[in-house]
């Protein structure tokens, strides 16, 4: 259901795999959102960990929605993100 739902085909959203990946995307959003923005360090670790793997200096475009970890100095775009085009 999961490949069909990034797909952006009907999917049942009762699906353990979704239901576990949306406890997940709660529970990292709410470590985010209680850090301060005084610790750059700790907010940027919980993204990492919301996100996944994005490379240091990676561009993703609006809308993209990323599925796999990405490397660095690239731009991303799609659903799901492809590397378009590496950065100089």
């Amino acid at each position: 259901m999961k490949e069909r739902m990034l797909a952006g085909e009907p999917y049942i959203a009762d699906e353990p795999e979704i239901l576990a990946d949306l406890d997940r995307a709660a529970r990292l959003m709410e470590r985010f959102n209680s850090s301060s923005a005084s610790d750059p360090d700790g907010r940027l670790a919980a993204l990492r960990d919301l996100l996944g793997g994005l490379g240091e200096d990676t561009v993703v475009g609006a809308g993209a929605v990323v599925t796999r970890d990405l490397p660095p100095n690239v731009v991303a775009v799609g659903n799901p993100a492809r590397v378009v085009r590496e950065l100089a």
